[in-house]
């Protein structure tokens, strides 16, 4: 959500790229020996529900950091929190891909976090994306 919103992204496209996420992790978490019905918990909608209403979470800080340029460690120091997506994202998508599981947002958000694909690049590619049963 940060990061979508540092780069300009609207409640729309915020709602699709989230929507997507919510569904990745659904897929993935069985994979982990999860219930998909997790996500449906406070620890999955109601954490997201959290950050869209805008409640300055150290996540959205530090992923709002990041869409403004900053590097991974200078947007850590702004969020003063430990961020895990940061340094499991890789790790994330590198299991969906050998459980054979769909994770376009993971993956693009790994690869952005590793300086690997730019941030537009990663919204245009997303957005770009047929709709699913999502």
């Amino acid at each position: 959500m940060g990061y979508g919103r540092g780069l300009g992204a609207g409640p729309a496209s915020l709602s699709v790229v989230l929507t997507r996420g919510l569904s990745e992790a659904r897929r993935l978490l069985p994979t982990l020996g999860g219930r998909p019905d997790t996500i449906d918990g406070l620890a999955g909608v109601g954490d997201l529900l959290a950050v869209a209403a805008r409640d300055a979470r150290p996540e959205a800080r530090r992923g709002e950091a990041l869409a403004a340029g900053q590097s991974v460690v200078e947007a850590g120091r702004m969020a003063g929190a430990y961020i895990e997506g940061l340094t499991i994202g890789r790790r994330v998508a590198a299991h969906a891909e050998r459980a054979h599981v769909e994770v376009p947002v993971a993956r693009a958000m790994a690869q952005v976090i590793a300086g690997e694909l730019a941030g537009e690049a990663a919204v245009k590619a997303l957005m770009a994306r047929q709709a699913g049963r999502e």
